[in-house]
């Protein structure tokens, strides 16, 4: 109910200023230093009878009975009796509110504020705590300003003595000019060591960032080597991909190439000298002699033709990888049986020259179509032989091209 009535009262009076102001005001008004004091003013103190000893440093019992006396008055008078008892018989004689809020009895909190307004490092340090005459608790506590000792303040408490010691701090600050001299020197040096340190963090970020760019470039240097790599890498594969055969290889294959022509059979000379001998008119023609070679001629053709169409075929099979089977000896055709059979010794038709001219043109025909087979069996094996050659050296080709790639 107290502090209601002094807001009110506070407010009132100060209505201008701000509520820090009326807030400090009133708490100096209703601490327990000023109450006690009041109290006695009153005369309260006749008032009470107490079992305890009242003299001890932080007996507020009189200050309690104050606050007490007001809580009744509230109760049996109410709200405006009560704050016409405080502003008539309590503030007017005993408190000049005015004076009492210009008074600093906060010491510790003005003294943080200067510390942070000259941006200075002050702490609270408790140097020594014992016990007085009454065994009541004594604390000793210093102030240190940018590593100067400052006041010294004791107490029954700590709070009190962190009062007591800034408000001999302050007291230094406003008076003592050695001391402020002393402050002034440790403040420009604490400057200079803060300009030092920011400037050895500008050097070390300097020298920082200079490392990451080269680290920058060699990392780029990394890359560049990476890619050439790479593609190094990958032309040599295209290259060992795509073999082309040397110009040894080339002439080695043109060389070994099998000639697989047959020449087309001609006539014998025999044959022919009987053709033109053979002429009408002539005691010995015989018209039928004279077709035999004729026909036989022709069928020395057709052999010869069947011998380069199985020699084509062989080719063909060895260029695909496959295997032709020999190739069967020619047999004389039926038209060729039949004719050897009719013409039997004793014919009148029969002509014994023409008769062996038919059968070693014949065997000439088998021979031709054997060299045949002998000269495609040859263009296999001459064929397969570069192929074996070339097979070689793509393997050997592919193992240097595997070696290569390891080794890049």
């Amino acid at each position: 109910m107290l502090d209601a009535v002094v807001a009110d009262v506070v407010f009132t009076k100060f209505d201008t200023k701000k509520e820090g102001f009326l807030t400090n005001t009133r708490s100096k008004i209703v601490q327990r230093e000023t109450l006690n004091k009041l109290a006695l003013q009153l005369g309260l103190d006749k008032l009470v009878k107490s079992s305890t000893r009242t003299v001890s440093h932080n007996n507020y019992m009189y200050g309690n009975a104050f606050e007490a006396f007001i809580g009744a008055i509230y109760v049996d008078q109410g709200y405006d009796a009560c704050k016409h008892f405080i502003e008539e018989r309590v503030i007017a004689p005993y408190i000049n509110i005015e004076k009492l809020a210009r008074k600093e009895v906060n010491f510790k909190s003005k003294l943080i504020e200067w510390s942070q307004k000259n941006k200075v490092k002050i702490s609270f340090d408790l140097i020594e705590s014992f016990n007085d005459q009454d065994n009541n608790p004594i604390f000793q506590t210093q102030v240190t300003v940018c590593g100067i000792a400052g006041g010294i303040g004791t107490g029954y408490s700590k709070k009190e003595s962190q009062q007591n010691a800034a408000k001999a701090t302050m007291k230094k600050i406003q008076s003592d000019q050695a001391f402020r001299a002393e402050l002034d020197a440790a403040k420009a040096a604490l400057k200079k060591a803060k300009k030092d340190a920011e400037k050895a963090a500008n050097a070390e970020a300097e020298a920082v960032a200079t490392d990451i760019e080269a680290v920058a470039t060699d990392v780029a240097a990394v890359a560049t080597a990476i890619a050439a790599a790479k593609t190094a890498t990958a032309k040599a594969t295209t290259e060992v991909a795509e073999p082309e055969p040397t110009e040894e290889i080339l002439n080695a294959t043109e060389a070994t190439e099998p000639e697989l022509t047959v020449d087309e059979a001609e006539p014998s000379e025999e044959v022919l000298e009987e053709a033109e001998a053979a002429e009408p008119g002539d005691a010995d023609f015989d018209e039928e002699d004279a077709d035999e070679p004729e026909e036989e001629a022709e069928e020395a053709d057709e052999a010869v033709e069947e011998a380069e169409e199985e020699t084509v075929s062989a080719e063909e099979s060895t260029e695909a990888g496959e295997t032709e089977e020999p190739v069967d000896e020619a047999e004389p055709s039926d038209e060729a049986l039949e004719e050897a059979e009719a013409a039997e010794p004793g014919d009148a038709d029969f002509d014994e020259a023409t008769a062996d001219e038919s059968e070693e043109e014949a065997e000439e025909s088998d021979k031709a179509t054997d060299e045949a087979g002998e000269e495609a069996e040859e263009s296999d094996e001459a064929t397969q032989e570069p192929k074996a050659i070339a097979s070689m050296l793509q393997g050997l080709i592919e193992k240097k091209s595997e070696e290569e790639s390891h080794k890049a």
